[in-house]
């Protein structure tokens, strides 16, 4: 009952995010174009999120006013984000509380998923505080980020891609 109640409630909060803005394409590009970028990022593994609201397990919803992000690069992930769960050890992730880490060893999957949207799994392997982010991203550069972690309860943040020029 309490995983229907979840899902429920996370899907609502994607349905509610939908109608946020979409990826820094100002150039006036067309969906065609723009789904193409986002495809092209995912696969050469090069582009950055930039988070706009977070969520915990337990539904607080908090709108972000700073700059939070996830870089990805072919040989690099740096992650830069807020944390304001629950913690399962005495002690705080990277000294300042937040979800914070640099790695250069890590699994990267990529899935295509129905109608063009991505399913894109990253596991640290040197960072044994995060398990897995998993990021679903739409056509238009719309993500949901989930982020799993060994000490900590699961977060979930919205934004969106941003693709380089």
């Amino acid at each position: 009952m309490k995983t229907s109640w979840y899902s429920l409630l996370m899907a609502l909060l994607v349905v509610m995010h939908a109608g946020c803005a979409g990826p820094s394409f100002t150039d006036g590009s067309t969906s065609a174009a723009r789904e193409a970028a986002v495809q092209s990022a995912i696969l050469s593994k090069s582009y950055s999120f930039k988070a706009v609201s977070a969520s915990t397990q337990k539904g607080r919803n908090v709108n972000l006013t700073s700059v939070y992000s996830i870089v990805v690069k072919p040989d690099l992930v740096r992650c830069d984000l807020p944390f304001f769960g629950t913690s399962f050890s005495g002690g705080s992730y990277g000294g300042d509380g937040g979800i914070r880490f640099e790695s250069t060893q890590f699994v990267y999957k990529q899935e295509a998923g129905k109608k063009g949207s991505w399913e894109v799994t990253i596991m640290p392997k040197d960072k044994p505080d995060v398990q897995k982010l998993i990021l679903m991203i739409g056509t238009s550069g719309y993500t949901n980020v989930t982020v799993i972690s060994t000490n900590r309860s699961t977060m979930n943040f919205f934004g969106n891609i941003e693709v380089p020029k």
